[in-house]
């Protein structure tokens, strides 16, 4: 029987392999970057990253989207945390911003809930254009928040602090 695992958790990850060298990816193109191809090695982590997710062992429950939301300066920032894949869909809104901005952000660590960020590369052009980057974030299941560190125009480095809300 764990020949039988150890076989399919091969088969899956050589067919996900061969699914990036032919340029299938499951990853969200946004904006500019629409006609612009993958690189080998942008569809190879991709592929990872989701071999990752099948062998998730955690609950359902534990792996439903969750939501957020704070306020910081004039933005509120509203973020579902997809905890299956790890990704959050941010949108930001505010006068300060010159309206809404929205994108997708994950953690360095795909296995961590606390660390550096990285953001899809239309979302961080929209952001930088505006003066305003996200450094890091932390999640903390027991106080059902997230922290974002951001740096913002005058004001310089800031903590975000986003409660969990209901989804309605």
């Amino acid at each position: 029987m764990r020949c039988m695992n150890l076989f399919n958790l091969l088969a899956t990850a050589l067919s996900l392999q061969f699914q990036a060298l032919r340029g299938g990816s499951h990853g969200v193109v946004v904006g500019p970057q629409c006609h612009r191809p993958q690189a080998l090695v942008e569809r190879v982590v991709e592929s990872v990253r989701t071999l990752v997710m099948q062998f998730d062992l955690r609950s359902k429950d534990e792996c439903a989207t969750q939501h957020y939301r704070g306020s910081l300066y004039g933005v509120t920032a509203t973020v579902a945390l997809e905890m299956a894949t790890r990704e959050a869909h941010v949108e930001l809104r505010g006068v300060p911003l010159g309206g809404t901005i929205a994108g997708i952000g994950w953690l360095k660590n795909i296995d961590g809930e606390v660390g550096e960020v990285e953001l899809e590369e239309a979302f961080a052009a929209a952001l930088a254009w505006r003066m305003v980057s996200i450094q890091a974030a932390s999640l903390d299941r027991h106080a059902n928040t997230v922290t974002v560190h951001v740096t913002v125009p005058l004001l310089g480095a800031q903590q975000l602090a986003l409660k969990r809300v209901n989804n309605t």
